[in-house]
């Protein structure tokens, strides 16, 4: 869900989030008169190198181009597809930088200004199983820093895989390809959404343990996945949590994503299936939304003078970064360095640390248990680093999924679209968990393995009674 494709960056995180190309060292380079939108922007070339991307603003509509390596392909947009996600703008270094930002992501992202096309966008990457080859290989090249981590040699997977592709070459036979060329690359954001004959196919890398034996076991009896995966959603969030934990009192919000009340009289609960998707009418914000809910769950906890409150991302499937880290807020009682992030392809660029501040709103600062399981992912996995630093906090339950980058997103020629992780997030203490997972500091198995329905409620239990006995 945390799109990297730039122009969804401000949005999606600093996943989400999602999340400055080469961060400044140096004095602030504000300009003197700050710009108010794209419009005031030099009719110029932009390029970000760290993230391939390239806008030229010489001529109304502005063209907008992703660059991989040799490989580039223009995108069509909109009018105003820069302020559509971007509202702080600034320029530097005489005018020959560009910074963009947006008011909840202080992650910058850095252009240079050029006085030509690039070479690879002088003529663009045909659309021929050559040209959708060297797109879709060029990317990872570029931009995928994971390799080692899933022990995967990608130069020689190529180099075996090209003389494969001719004039010839049929789409699926070409979309077969890229499945065995991303083979062991078990990264969730990894992800190739394709048209072929007979309708649209997506191939997602690693949905998880948890939903593929779901997946399995909707397959052995004979049932439509999709259909028992809604069910199992739907166990998890109203006959599990709503109407058992909550006792059917507990309040849902934000579009049915949040949900927050009351546990065993003295333990309140507050749980996201999403770090976004909370908008519920016009001319409201994913941020005003999930303000109000945390507003009106802590009010709650302290009206009812609860004794620990638990964190719930045990199902949750990520969004934006920013939203993660106003969900910690809530529950600091003082400034904490979190984690950081940088570009893999910035290698020159010192990482950007986020601190998470406490809020002058309603807050919690006794004890918090962060409940987690492997389907934790993306943006959820950055709410885990933004809280696990605080004294308060005891991460609880399994181990999350182990997809912390933000998605940086490609087309290929033929419209395919294609998302990689791109960035490097490290913990409070500089750690890596991409690929890995970020364990919990007391284990609990969250959803049983072979019956993916089943445990989860027993796990919420076993925590309750944890706190009981600890509080």
């Amino acid at each position: 869900m945390r799109n990297l494709s730039i122009f969804f960056a401000a949005l999606l995180g600093g996943c989400v989030g999602s999340s400055s190309l080469e961060p400044e060292n140096g004095p602030d380079p504000r300009p003197s008169e700050p710009l108010t939108s794209s419009s005031s922007l030099p009719p110029a070339i932009w390029y970000s190198a760290a993230y391939g991307e390239l806008i030229d603003l010489r001529s109304a509509p502005p063209t907008f181009y992703e660059v991989s390596g040799q490989s580039c392909v223009a995108i069509e947009t909109g009018e105003s597809f820069i302020d559509d996600y971007f509202d702080e703008f600034r320029l530097a270094e005489n005018g020959n930088l560009l910074l963009l930002s947006a008011k909840v992501e202080p992650y910058e992202y850095r252009f240079v200004r050029l006085t030509n096309l690039l070479e690879p966008c002088r003529s663009t990457t045909p659309d021929s199983p050559a040209g959708n080859f060297q797109v879709f290989t060029d990317a990872f090249s570029t931009f995928y820093p994971f390799f080692d981590l899933y022990d995967v040699n990608w130069s020689d997977r190529v180099a075996a895989a090209r003389p494969k592709v001719t004039e010839t070459t049929q789409p699926r036979e070409l979309f077969e390809l890229f499945r065995e060329l991303l083979a062991d690359l078990r990264d969730a954001h990894v992800e190739l959404v394709v048209e072929l004959d007979d309708g649209r196919t997506t191939f997602d890398a690693n949905p998880g343990k948890t939903e593929r034996g779901m997946f399995r076991r909707a397959v052995a009896a004979g049932l439509n996945p999709s259909k028992v995966r809604a069910e199992y959603r739907r166990k998890f969030w109203i006959e599990d949590t709503q109407q058992t934990l909550l006792n059917g009192e507990g309040v849902i919000t934000g579009d049915d994503a949040i949900q927050f009340g009351i546990v065993s009289d003295d333990i309140g609960m507050i749980a996201l299936l999403t770090m976004g998707g909370f908008i519920e009418t016009d001319g409201e914000t994913e941020h005003e939304v999930l303000e109000q809910a945390l507003d009106d769950a802590m009010t709650l906890f302290e009206t009812r003078s609860v004794k620990a409150v638990i964190v719930n991302l045990a199902m949750n499937y990520g969004g934006y970064d920013y939203i993660s880290r106003q969900l910690a807020r809530r529950f600091a009682s003082e400034p904490v360095r979190a984690y950081s992030k940088v570009s893999a392809n910035a290698a020159d660029a010192e990482p950007f640390w986020y601190t998470i501040e406490p809020t002058d709103r309603p807050s919690f600062t006794g004890p918090v248990y962060l409940l987690t399981s492997d389907v934790t992912v993306s943006a959820a996995e950055i709410a885990t680093l933004a809280l696990r630093p605080m004294e308060n906090v005891t991460h609880v339950g399994e181990t999350t999924r182990g997809a912390l980058s933000d998605v940086l997103s490609r087309t290929l020629p033929n419209g395919w679209e294609l998302s990689l992780s791109s960035e490097i997030y490290q913990d409070h203490e500089g750690v890596l968990w991409e690929a890995r997972g970020i364990p919990p500091e007391i284990a609990i198995q969250v959803f049983d393995p072979e019956d993916p329905r089943n445990g989860y409620l027993d796990a919420a239990k076993q925590l309750v009674e944890f706190i009981d006995h600890r509080h």
